[in-house]
């Protein structure tokens, strides 16, 4: 009888040892296509497609669809396919402004891919994928002014572009560190990285990356209040832009150098930056350009007190900026062309448009409050996919550490 139960109790044993054996082995990586169910990891790479494509039109459902995969990929233990969807639900975080949501979800795609490059065959693959990585994620951590993250992932994208010879990454690299450190105001650094870009970019003659570098250096000279500076490399930037026609940088440049003027209470020179920019655009057919440009140009005449100059650019302004549809511009131009009436003493003309400027910034008060609406079902929508997501990762947590204990 002894015998018995002994025989029957090593039996159950046995059958509980195989019964955890056989747990384990089903939560240990599944790396290569042979060994994973060929229709499950299809089904996952299909959601992460049909995700991607959808997103513009559809967010919440591709967010929906980016969690489904995730579900499966985590209950299967797929662990590219579960960086897949990490480096997606990134993408698409960083699409819809959440970039604390987005720097997350890049960094544990990161934690994954680094570790199958280590334990697979295929490290050229997920080095590939990581290159890229690096510099998003970099970008996610900057504009939520993580700087200090920032600052390694775009250090490891340069190592890398520097190892592949990618000479248009080592400059997106150096201009995207120098960003970081100018809103540091590590001045001395952020200027290092610019003049290598510069170096780069002229020793190439590349005109668009020199375009953009004399542009950060106009930025930082700037910065360091050092106007003549600024205003010099803002000149080169722009003098190489109009080479090669992009109208961008161009005014960029212009915009830059009239709100240097206006910061010194520079009248002449700002009335003349701005009719030289106003000449270029109504010759390059920039019609919302010029509506910009007159704008400027009314505000300073009337520091001049040249108010029939300011009336005339104040509605030069307002007639372009009825034709596009612009309100915003046509606020701040009926603004102006109230308080060039009131200078003028032409009162009943200026209350008059005064009223007219109230009614305009009441309209894109209640168009921002569309806006902040529509921004706040967004944030509700992504509240709800990341508790989603944080069930799932419980979830995994939860039996990584069963089988720890079997």
């Amino acid at each position: 009888m002894v015998c018995m139960l002994l025989c029957n109790s090593n039996y159950l044993f046995a059958q509980a040892k195989d019964g955890v054996e056989q747990q384990i082995q089903q939560k240990i990586p599944k790396l290569s296509n042979g060994s994973k169910s060929f229709s499950k990891v299809n089904e996952v790479k299909k959601k992460l497609e049909e995700a991607e494509n959808l997103f513009k039109k559809e967010p919440e459902k591709a967010l929906d669809l980016v969690h489904d995969a995730l579900l499966i990929a985590i209950k299967e233990n797929y662990l590219n396919e579960e960086a897949d969807a990490y480096n997606l639900l990134g993408k698409l975080n960083f699409n819809l402004n959440e970039y604390g949501l987005s720097y997350k979800n890049y960094v544990k795609a990161i934690a994954i891919y680094e570790n199958l490059k280590l334990a697979s065959n295929y490290f050229k693959y997920y080095n590939d994928i990581l290159y890229d990585l690096y510099y998003n994620t970099g970008k996610s951590a900057e504009l939520m002014s993580d700087f200090d993250n920032s600052i390694n992932y775009y250090t490891k994208y340069i190592n890398q572009a520097e190892l592949r010879k990618d000479i248009n990454a080592t400059v997106k690299g150096h201009i995207a560190l120098g960003d970081n450190y100018l809103k540091q105001k590590e001045l001395k650094d952020a200027q290092y990285h610019y003049k290598i870009a510069l170096d780069i970019e002229v020793k190439r003659d590349n005109k668009k990356g020199i375009v953009i570098a004399n542009l950060k250096l106009g930025e930082l000279e700037n910065a360091k209040n050092n106007a003549e500076k600024a205003i010099e490399y803002y000149r080169s930037s722009q003098n190489t832009a109009i080479e090669i026609e992009d109208d961008q940088a161009v005014n960029k440049a212009y915009n830059d150098i009239s709100n240097i003027y206006e910061t010194q209470n520079n009248a002449d020179e700002g009335i003349e930056i701005n009719q030289e920019a106003l000449n270029y655009n109504q010759m390059r057919n920039n019609e919302k350009e010029v509506a910009i440009n007159s704008i400027k140009l009314a505000n300073f005449y009337l520091q001049k007190n040249k108010n029939e100059e300011a009336i005339q650019s104040a509605q030069n302004s307002i007639e372009i900026a009825e034709k596009t549809g612009d309100i915003e511009n046509k606020s701040k131009a009926v603004q102006v062309l109230s308080q060039a009436y009131t200078k003028s003493g032409l009162d009943e003309e200026a209350q008059k448009k005064y009223k007219e400027y109230l009614e305009l910034e009441d309209s894109l008060y209640k168009m921002r409050e569309r806006q902040l609406a529509i921004q706040n079902k967004k944030g509700e929508m992504l509240e709800n996919a990341q508790n989603k997501l944080s069930l799932l990762e419980k979830d995994k947590l939860l039996n990584e550490k069963t089988i720890e204990l079997l």
